[in-house]
């Protein structure tokens, strides 16, 4: 009967993380960042294996794009489709990862409390690869805590398999990859658990990994991006070196968002995590009928802090985003279930799990009644209505120019060009400007022979960088 109520409960937690991750998929316009996605994927496999290895991003996930456009469109619903399916796929991962770990409750509360983070939601409504690493993330360490006590081939092949792929949607998976090899280490060392054969079994494992990286690690080592790391590294000026105070607003920020943008939530489970690592200091094989063991912890904990201080660490405070430490917002959802249902009092569990639901319900309220996209569709769909075939149509760069074209079904785009462009204006009777930032405008000095004669906001909710966009059309001035 336990178990029918297990599965029960697991089937309803996967029914509204489906149903929250489908609903309203493609009722925002796609965004610059998506836009830069469907141009990749709608590319040649040689030039998406390229392109992304560039930005050290894999091609993985572009390539799969790819493949989806082909069979199902690429309308917004359609490309965003496929993120949400990674998605709802890492709920089931999470829960078996809470329960091999520590036991089925907290496998449980683990993928509630995944499938109704609007943070998680928000990347699995997306047309980026972050739902992809996230699942991946769960994969990799699922078959690694299996390896530690069981070595079948099946889930050797998955641990390599998981990892592999991770690595090949992100150079972030590099950093959970690290994360694992630290605990082993850790792991020897203290608890004096890994004798030699088992030591040889992870070198072996490691090395074949290593292998199986290495044709993308050459891909990063020759592009500009990795020399620029290693010459800013070299000279002492790498962010690891410096530690300015603005990034502390970074750390809570992203705790900000692993809770769902709610300060409520973030207060519940900072204490409930608190709780968690105390027990694991303190108490050890004492809570939870002796699952939360020393060794478990401390995989949860290396997981928890060693990919997202790696990510924090490297990249600048202006680059830095919480979504490069999505691999760690899991640990810190099964850290916050271990750490809720590790007090002693049972009362006061069911009102913690009470809160987080409701606090959680309210952000996922304000998530799904907030237009957080620029509105590139009606923009566009303004400008084919309007514009003539020897109007300039000026860009903030290229990733502007890939979604308006995407939107736009305008007879001809011969004359769009990007802001840096040597343009002379004087050929032209009107133009069009996308501004595409907050703050940026054109550096053309056109008021001194246009005038604006329309003028538009079609920005998302926040107006921030990315979010921003503004229509503007200029008529040369009479006289």
């Amino acid at each position: 009967m336990r178990r029918h109520l297990h599965i029960l409960v697991l089937t309803s937690i996967f029914l509204i993380g489906l149903f929250l991750r489908l609903y309203h998929l493609g009722s925002e316009s796609l965004w610059t960042d998506e836009g830069i996605a469907i141009h990749t994927a709608e590319s040649g496999i040689n030039e998406i294996i390229k392109e992304r290895a560039s930005f050290f991003h894999g091609p993985l996930y572009y390539i799969l794009l790819r493949y989806w456009i082909g069979i199902f469109g690429n309308t917004e619903y359609s490309i965003r489709f496929l993120s949400a399916i990674f998605g709802v796929l890492a709920i089931l991962i999470i829960y078996k990862v809470g329960e091999i770990i520590f036991n089925k409750e907290i496998g449980l509360l683990s993928a509630l409390l995944l499938s109704i983070s609007s943070f998680h939601i928000s990347y699995s409504q997306e047309a980026r690869m972050y739902s992809l690493v996230s699942m991946l993330t769960l994969s990799s360490f699922y078959f690694f805590i299996r390896l530690l006590s069981f070595r079948a081939k099946y889930t050797i092949i998955g641990y390599i398999l998981s990892s592999v792929l991770l690595f090949y949607t992100h150079c972030i998976g590099l950093f959970v990859i690290m994360a694992q090899v630290i605990f082993l280490v850790l792991y020897s060392i203290k608890y004096r658990r890994l004798e030699t054969k088992k030591l040889k079994f992870w070198f072996i494992q490691l090395s074949l990994l290593t292998l199986l990286l290495l044709p993308l690690l050459s891909f990063f080592a020759t592009s500009k991006r990795f020399s620029y790391l290693i010459n800013h590294i070299y000279s002492g000026q790498a962010y690891f070196f410096i530690f300015p105070v603005r990034r502390f607003s970074d750390i809570a920020e992203t705790a900000f968002q692993w809770s769902s943008r709610s300060y409520f939530l973030m207060m519940i489970s900072l204490i409930a995590v608190l709780n968690f690592f105390l027990n694991s200091r303190n108490r050890g094989a004492d809570v939870l009928e002796g699952n939360l063991k020393k060794e478990n912890a401390l995989i949860l904990l290396t997981w928890l802090i060693i990919p997202f201080l790696l990510v924090f660490l490297i990249l600048s405070p202006d680059r830095f985003r919480p979504k490069y430490a999505i691999g760690s917002s899991t640990a810190f959802y099964i850290a916050t279930a271990v750490g809720l249902l590790t007090v002693k009092k049972r009362y006061i569990k069911v009102i913690g799990v009470c809160l987080i639901f409701s606090f959680s319900t309210v952000s996922l309220f304000q998530y799904f009644t907030t237009n957080r996209n620029a509105d590139y569709r009606s923009a566009a769909s303004y400008f084919d209505g309007n514009a003539n075939v020897n109007d300039a149509v000026f860009f903030l760069d290229k990733r502007q120019m890939y979604l308006f074209d995407h939107y736009s079904n305008f007879s001809s785009k011969a004359n769009w060009f990007i802001l840096r462009d040597n343009v002379d204006l004087k050929n032209y009777e009107r133009l069009w400007f996308i501004q595409g930032k907050p703050g940026m405008f054109t550096d053309k000095k056109i008021d001194k022979i246009f005038d604006v004669v329309y003028y538009n906001v079609y920005s998302g909710e926040y107006n921030a960088l990315d979010q921003t966009l503004i229509l503007y059309l200029y008529k040369k001035r009479e006289g």
